[in-house]
C-alpha cells in the first residue's frame, strides 16, 4: 500500500517506518518539520497541521493519522484541539477523495477517564480534559466516514520503549536512576497496562489488512502501577527506588482489556513488562 503517516517524526511514527517499510508498503511522511526523520528513506510532506488546510497531498492507499501537539494547556489548547479534529478531518477527506481503503486514528485509552477495572471498547466515553476530549471528537468524526472508507480506531494505554520522552514510563525510570523520589498518590495510581513500542507498531501495520471498520484497545497483558514500574526499573538497574508515599487521593487506574485486540489481529506474543523496561532502559 501507498500510506500517508502523519506524526512520523513522533515516538511511535520513527519507529513504525520501517515495520511498514519491511511489510512492503510505500510511506509517504508529513508533519511541520522541512525534512524527514533521519535515516528514513520516505516520501516527505511538509505541513503544519495547526496551521491550516494541507499543501497538495499525494494519491494514497491509506492513511495513518498519528500526528499530536507537543504542546501544554493552556495555551496550547488550539494546537492540541485542531491537530486532533481538523486535521484529522482534511486527512479523511483526502483519503475519501482518492479513494483510499483504509484510514488508522490513534487515539488513546484516556477516552474512557479512569476506573478501577479495565475499561472494554463497549464503555462509554468520559474523558477528562481536552486532550482526551479532543480524541473522542476525532473518533467521531472518523466513523462518520465509514461509509466511504474502512477505519481503525485504536485506543493505545501507556505505549512505551526506547527513545521515548516525556511520558510517565520515561519520567520513572529517569526518577529512579537519578535517585529523585517516585511519589505515589492513591497507593501508586494510576495502574496502566503498558503495551511497547514493537507491539504497538505490529498492530498498527496489521491494522491496514482486516477486512472491517474495528474500534480496539491496544493495552499489555501485565497490570502495574508506578511502585511495581519503578522497582521493575530499580532491580535491572541496581538502584533502590526512593518511593514517597503521599496522602493525596490518586486520579484511578487506567487499564485496557485487550481481548478484542487479539480476537482482532491474531496471536501477537506481547513484549513482557520486564523485559520492555529494560530495553528502554538500554535504549
Amino acid at each position: 500500500m501507498r500510506v500517508l503517516l502523519t506524526g512520523a517524526t513522533g515516538f511511535i511514527g520513527r519507529h513504525l517506518i520501517p515495520v511498514l517499510q519491511a511489510a512492503g508498503h510505500e510511506v509517504t511522511g508529513a508533519g511541520r518539520q522541512p525534512a524527514r526523520p533521519p535515516g528514513a528513506d520516505i516520501g516527505w510532506i511538509t505541513w503544519d497541521m495547526a496551521s491550516g488546510a494541507p499543501p497538495p497531498l499525494p494519491e494514497v492507499d491509506a492513511v495513518m493519522h498519528l500526528a499530536q501537539a507537543n504542546a501544554r494547556l493552556p495555551d496550547g489548547a488550539l494546537e492540541i484541539h485542531t491537530l486532533a479534529t481538523t486535521a484529522a478531518l482534511h486527512l479523511l477527506e483526502h483519503a475519501r477523495r482518492c479513494g483510499a481503503e483504509r484510514f488508522v486514528l490513534a487515539s488513546t485509552g484516556n477516552v474512557y477517564g479512569f476506573s478501577d477495572r479495565p475499561f472494554v471498547e463497549s464503555d462509554p466515553q468520559r474523558p477528562s480534559g481536552l486532550y482526551a476530549s479532543a480524541k473522542c471528537y476525532a473518533e467521531n468524526l472518523v466513523e462518520s466516514f465509514q461509509p466511504f472508507l474502512r477505519t481503525a480506531i485504536l485506543r493505545l494505554f501507556g505505549p512505551y520503549g526506547p527513545g521515548q520522552t516525556a511520558r510517565l514510563i520515561p519520567d520513572i525510570i529517569a526518577r529512579v536512576r537519578e535517585s529523585r523520589p517516585v511519589v505515589l498518590k492513591g497507593g501508586g495510581q494510576p495502574r496502566l497496562t503498558p503495551i511497547f513500542i514493537t507491539d504497538v507498531c505490529e498492530l498498527f501495520t496489521r491494522s491496514l489488512s482486516i477486512g472491517t471498520d474495528a474500534k480496539v484497545n491496544l493495552a499489555g497483558d501485565e497490570h502495574a502501577g508506578l511502585r511495581e514500574i519503578a522497582e521493575i526499573a530499580g532491580s535491572i538497574m541496581g538502584i533502590t527506588p526512593a518511593l514517597q508515599i503521599s496522602d493525596e487521593p490518586g486520579c484511578g487506574d487506567l487499564t485496557g482489556d485487550n481481548r478484542a485486540m487479539k480476537a482482532l489481529f491474531g496471536d501477537l506474543p506481547l513484549v513482557p513488562l520486564r523485559e520492555g523496561i529494560r530495553r528502554a532502559i538500554e535504549g
